[in-house]
Formats: structure tokens, sequence, C-alpha cells
């Protein structure tokens, strides 16, 4: 060390060095001690770009409340999204999809004037309703064509109202390679993403950014960090929160990652040989956040992933 550096630090008063150790000491302790505290379901320390997301650091600060939900009867009580039944954004219209005789039925019902609309495709070999468009006129959906590629695709409602149903859907994305009886589900009416599985063969998900046409490849883990994966079903993704839910029926498991494929919650769905646990579907609480609602018939118990963040609560059957 140089001596002119050595003699500038012992001009410094004894207490007054002593107190900067102090305090440099205190506060790297603390950093330490603050950044522990904070580890995911499994024990895992969060990482340092994950733990400084504006979101994370905003549920700090909110603090845990908890569920007003406490008994099974009281959930069933509440609209839990099951992809079944699609509200429209303003709640005036309602969309679902039904067989009859390998044709595909389009049902969309308008409260307001108490009638229902029926669409039917007779050329296809699946149809999904993935959600909504935030506009509340539109709707996308996930289609098997007669080549077995999923496409996904736009149906705007104005043209119902024309009568003019020469071209029923708008073509987004085509030749999907992807095995399974539905492609994708958006928990909320989308905005800008939709997310979607494909194989080539591993899969993996794909975010398609609506506004310029480009899409973001997204790696399928699972506990192990297995990322060779040839099956997958998607259950769900959030453009809000950026999570994807699905299951690899193969290991009997669920996950929810992010967008950055970070793993925030696993579910065993077969825990023991007689205990299956079945995802039911998406509840939301009076605070907004969204929960993954599995049940155990054997165990009657009712499990609440929370999507937002970190956390899982359990219901008791009464």
């Amino acid at each position: 060390m140089p001596k002119k550096i050595i003699n500038q630090i012992k001009k410094i008063s004894p207490s007054l060095l002593n107190l900067i150790l102090f305090f440099l000491t205190t506060l790297a302790v603390l950093i330490i001690v603050f950044y522990q505290l904070f580890v995911d379901k499994n024990y895992r320390f969060l990482n340092p770009k994950k733990f400084l997301q504006p979101q994370f650091l905003k549920g700090l600060l909110k603090g845990n409340r908890e569920l007003e939900v406490n008994s099974w009867e009281e959930l069933k009580n509440k609209n839990i999204f099951t992809s079944l039944v699609f509200l429209s954004p303003n709640k005036d219209k309602a969309a679902l999809i039904r067989e009859d005789n390998n044709d595909f039925i389009l049902s969309i019902s308008q409260g307001g004037e108490n009638k229902t609309k029926e669409i039917v495709f007779n050329s296809l070999k699946k149809l999904n309703i993935i959600q909504w468009d935030k506009d509340n006129n539109r709707l996308y959906l996930a289609y098997l064509d007669e080549e077995d590629f999923w496409n996904i695709g736009i149906f705007n409602l104005i043209m119902i109202e024309e009568n003019d149903l020469s071209e029923k859907i708008k073509p987004l994305v085509e030749k999907i390679n992807f095995k399974g009886d539905k492609l994708t589900t958006s928990i909320e009416p989308i905005s800008e993403k939709i997310v979607y599985p494909e194989c080539d063969p591993n899969c993996h998900f794909v975010v398609f950014d609506l506004a310029k046409g480009t899409k973001n490849s997204i790696s399928i883990v699972d506990e192990t960090n297995e990322k060779n994966i040839m099956v997958v079903s998607l259950n769900f993704f959030d453009e809000k929160t950026e999570k994807i839910i699905y299951e690899i029926k193969t290991k009997d498991m669920a996950y929810i990652i992010d967008f950055s494929s970070y793993l925030w919650h696993y579910i065993y769905l077969k825990p023991t040989p007689d205990n299956l646990i079945e995802i039911k579907g998406i509840f939301v609480d009076s605070l907004g956040n969204k929960k993954l609602v599995a049940y155990s018939k054997l165990k009657r118990q009712t499990y609440l992933y929370d999507i937002n963040d970190i956390g899982l609560k359990v219901i008791e059957d009464e």
C-alpha cells in the first residue's frame, strides 16, 4: 500500500475509524439477513434479478393478507375460472364451445339482449377458446386443422352482426406442432401477448407478441431442471403476472413458472398411489390476487397456490 494512503489513514481518529467500520459491518450483515429472509417454498434463495423486481418489492410493502375463504363450501360458491365459459371484459357476453356430431359450435350469449348466436365449424378436428380480446368484440381461438397442426386466430363478433361468416377465423399463428386436446388458455382478456406450447420434438413455450408479430421462446422446466421435455399440457397463462401453469402428466406433476422460466411452484398431482390431486381452476380474491385451485378427494383438502407470488393455503373440507 502506498505510504501516502497509509499516512492519510493514520490521520483519521480511532473513534471515527471504528464508527465507519461498525457502520459498514452492520450494513453488510443487514443486507445478508434481509436477503436470506426471502426464499421460495422449496427453500431456494431468490436470485437478485427476481428479488429486485418492482412487483415483488411491491408485494413486500403491501404485506401478507389472509384469504377471505376458509372452507371448501365457501370457495365453491365463488366464481372459479375453469376455461369452460368465457365472460367478455365488460361482462355483457359469454362464449363457450360444444361439440355435436363432429362439428364444433361456438355459442355467444348477450345478457342484455337475452339472445344467443351459434356458429358451426365443420372442418376442424379441435376448437378451443383462448380468451376474449380486451376490446370486448373479438375472441382468440385455437384450432386443430385436418393436417394435425394447431393454429391461432381471431373471431370478430362484428361479422355476426353483419351476417358475414365467409371468413370465420382470421389466422394469426399457423402450423403449430403440438399433440394435445387443448392448446392454451388465458386467465384474463388478452391485451398484448399469447402463450402457447410447441414441440419439435422437445417442447417449449412461445410468447407471441400481437403488436409486433414476434415470438419469444421459453424453456419448459421441472423440479429437476430437466429441459428435454417431450410431452406437456398448458393449463393457463396470465399475461398480467407473466405466469404459466402447466402439467407434465408423465411425471404426475404441475408447475408454475414465469416468462423467464423461473420456477415458482411445483405440485405433486399424485403424492401417493391412492391420492390424486386435480387442478380445478383459478380463483381471484377480493384483492385481485390469483390462486390456482387444486383438490384432493382422498384427503378432502383444497389447495390454493398463489400465482401472483409465493404461497400456499390449505382448506379442509367441513
